[in-house]
């Protein structure tokens, strides 16, 4: 039998054990002293990012050296209801110049079939159809009729014979269970509608009447592909339909049937502008200056127009006053939108205690108490909150105001077409190319050119796609850091992509500057008695063959760079790539026909950007979803110039809010002439410079977090369907159409 412990033996157990807990504590004590109280209740993300390089060195990877910790607010609690009534200042500057487009247009359900089978078979990986019936969303593909239905349909060219997407296909049930499954509404059969409705004499009555001609779709899911487009496509749908629904149950954000057009992936095509109803896109081609026409702002209410949501300025006579510099608009400091209140208590707490405390505070407006008298700090912090009123669906009935309400004034240079011409060609050209070389007068605005050629008609220079936003993405945290320990270098670190649209020097920004940066960064390494040779001093060859010692001073194959660029580069420039370059050009045409290999370095995460004073947003493939990110930070932004705009991209002001780089038509090397003025404002006005910082991290706050995207991704939709006064009608043709399989 086991001998049983007595009292005395149990307490001499208790004692050991609480020995040993003690002496492991005194062990551990050391370890745990520089995390600091704080450290122990830090999220696991918080963790993942120190290991990624918060708490290792100035940029992440060089060194174990500890540095002084960026401060982060976080942007995970809203008061959700207070966030909802904050989008009714991003409709306007998002969705103002569309919606007084559209509604002059006079958009039907013939339009929207019209331009479902026109893009219906365009680069699938890029665009899709979307039908969402009963709050579910289908992704619709072009289908191919098995052989025995060949002859069904007609031969009209859209539903029969031997058209588009005959032969061998893959025709599944999906496409009957989607049109008839759906909530207790049934389509009765070929020829019945399950709806009343209709649409001015154009739907499709049963019994071989008149119906909208829809191409041959099919459900199917998104699936994988090389490019971005279903993850964007998949997030979107996760954000709306999951998230935003499944948190707010209660609420029931759900999205009325509709069916449109979504592009998520290729910008250039510019699918939109021949359509005859609006296009979805996350963003779109827009080189209008958006920034001299306040008129067209009139109606935004003070939330959403205060501070920088105009992006202009107009004096006592109503003229307006293009930016002057750095963090002013005419003159006056740019003021930042207030903050939502959760979001200023978490600065508030993030910042407390810090040597840049008094600055954030007095910066954004924020009380002691971590308040702001504008945004909303009295509602319950608990991120829970009430609706001010009884509306069963206050969003929606914010947009319908806003759809009707919107003047029909547009920017300048944006025309409404009259819709009772005929519409131009399926097959639109490409955008207008002219020659990089041409003398237009206005610093390389309209360079966007290839080889110096022109089609026959010149396209306008926007798109008027609805714009949703960039899901795969999202602000999480506001960043906060000493300008005064910030390394005074324009930093970069991102994946060298190269630009798909052309630009005004036949160069890849990224390749270009990161190569300028490295050669920069060896020869000073040489200079200063750093090791030198194949790592610190060299590039490979045209022929890729050999290497040889850079000389700044003799630019040729080896780095065509000009000595003055090499020697400014040392000094303002720190511009890396996360991936390898092997032996590829820099560009198409000389100087920079030569091929190079540089090396990857660690990426930098987002919020150990504020480190750095100026931060670089270089286009990738097209326009860059680094900005919304950059934006979370407290430094100053340098913008490459592009044709792409974002939603959230009319609520900033060019020169005002960041600087333009590769604008110069005539100098590749621009940025190094930004980086000298925007240290000379610095120097001279540091208000300025600050209020620019603050007056991005203010639209990152209200706008660009993921409980935002979700409001406003539901408003724009909203928006979408506003627009098409008979959307019900059209969803149950579609539905009908797919059941009939006469498609």
């Amino acid at each position: 039998m086991r001998r049983r412990l007595s009292s005395r033996g149990w307490r001499k157990l208790v004692a050991a054990l609480v020995a040993l807990l003690v002496l492991l504590v005194n062990v551990a004590a050391p370890a745990g002293a520089a995390g600091g109280a704080s450290g122990r209740t830090r999220s696991r993300a918080q963790r993942t990012r120190t290991k990624g390089g918060s708490e290792r060195g100035s940029s992440g990877h060089d060194g174990p050296q500890q540095q002084p910790r960026v401060l982060e607010a976080k942007l995970s609690r809203y008061n959700f209801f207070e966030l909802q009534e904050l989008m009714e200042g991003i409709m306007e500057a998002a969705l103002g110049p569309e919606v007084a487009y559209w509604r002059t247009r006079g958009v039907t359900c013939e339009d929207v079939a019209d331009t479902v089978t026109r893009l219906h078979s365009v680069a699938l990986d890029n665009v899709r159809v979307v039908l969402i019936r009963n709050n579910t969303w289908h992704f619709l593909m072009p289908a191919r009729r098995p052989r025995d239905l060949a002859a069904v349909g007609g031969g009209d060219g859209v539903g029969g014979g031997d058209g588009v997407g005959g032969g061998d296909g893959a025709w599944t049930a999906t496409a009957a269970a989607l049109a008839g499954g759906a909530a207790g509404e049934r389509v009765s059969g070929p020829g019945t509608v399950g709806s009343s409705s209709s649409s001015g004499g154009s739907s499709w009555q049963g019994g071989g009447g008149r119906r909208y001609r829809w191409p041959r779709l099919v459900a199917e899911p998104l699936g994988e592909c090389t490019s971005p487009c279903h993850g964007q496509l998949r997030a979107l749908h996760a954000a709306i339909s999951g998230r935003l629904h499944a948190r707010w149950a209660s609420k029931k954000y759900d999205l009325p049937d509709m069916v449109f057009v979504v592009n998520t992936a290729d910008n250039m095509q510019r699918y939109g502008l021949h359509s005859r109803a609006p296009i979805i896109s996350v963003q779109k081609w827009w080189r209008v200056p958006w920034w001299t026409n306040s008129s067209s702002r009139s109606s935004s209410t003070s939330s959403g127009s205060s501070g920088s949501s105009s992006g202009s300025a107009e004096n006592a006579a109503g003229s307006v006053t293009p930016a002057a510099t750095l963090g002013r608009i005419g003159g006056a400091l740019l003021q930042p939108q207030p903050l939502p209140g959760n979001v200023a208590a978490a600065v508030a707490a993030a910042v407390r205690g810090s040597d840049v405390e008094e600055a954030v505070l007095r910066g954004f407006g924020i009380d002691g108490r971590g308040g702001s008298s504008d945004s909303g700090g009295s509602r319950d912090s608990s991120g829970g909150g009430t609706p001010k009123a009884a509306d069963a669906d206050p969003l929606w009935t914010m947009v319908r105001r806003f759809v009707a309400s919107r003047p029909p004034d547009l920017p300048p240079g944006v025309t409404a077409p009259n819709r009772l011409h005929s519409p131009p060609p399926p097959n639109p050209p490409l955008p207008a190319r002219p020659s990089p070389h041409s003398a237009d007068g206005d610093g390389g605005e309209a360079r966007y050119g290839s080889n110096g050629t022109a089609p026959p008609t010149a396209l306008p220079e926007y798109d008027m796609d609805l714009l949703l936003p960039t899901m795969a993405f999202s602000a999480r945290s506001l960043a906060f850091f000493p300008w005064r320990r910030k390394k005074d270098v324009a930093f970069f670190s991102g994946v060298p992509y190269c630009p798909d649209y052309d630009t005004p020097h036949a160069a890849c920004p990224r390749v270009l500057l990161a190569h300028l940066s490295h050669v920069a960064r060896s020869i000073n390494r040489s200079r200063t008695g750093a090791p030198s040779g194949a790592a610190a001093g060299t590039t490979t060859t045209t022929q890729g063959a050999t290497t040889q010692p850079l000389n700044p001073l003799r630019p040729g194959p080896l780095h065509p760079h000009p000595a003055a660029a090499v020697s400014a580069a040392a000094g303002c420039l720190d511009v890396r790539l996360v991936r390898p370059y092997r032996h590829k050009p820099l560009g198409a045409a000389r100087p920079f026909d030569v091929n190079v290999t540089l090396p990857a370095h660690p990426p930098t995460p987002i919020p150990d950007h504020a480190r750095y004073r100026w931060l670089l947003n270089v286009d990738g493939l097209a326009g860059s979803s680094r900005m919304g990110l950059l934006m979370t930070t407290d430094s100053v932004l340098l913008k490459s110039r592009s044709p792409f705009i974002e939603y959230y991209s009319r609520l900033q002001t060019p020169g005002s809010h960041y600087l333009e780089f590769w604008s110069n038509a005539s100098d590749p090397y621009d940025v190094l002439g930004v980086v000298a003025a925007a240290r000379a404002t610095a120097a001279a006005d540091p208000a300025a410079v600050a209020a620019a910082a603050a007056a991005n991290q203010a639209i990152a706050a209200r706008y660009l977090s993921m409980q935002a995207k979700m409001l406003y991704a539901r408003s724009a939709l909203l928006a979408y369907h506003s627009l098409v006064p008979d959307m019900a009608q059209c969803v149950e043709d579609l539905a009908a159409a797919l059941l009939s399989r006469r498609l």
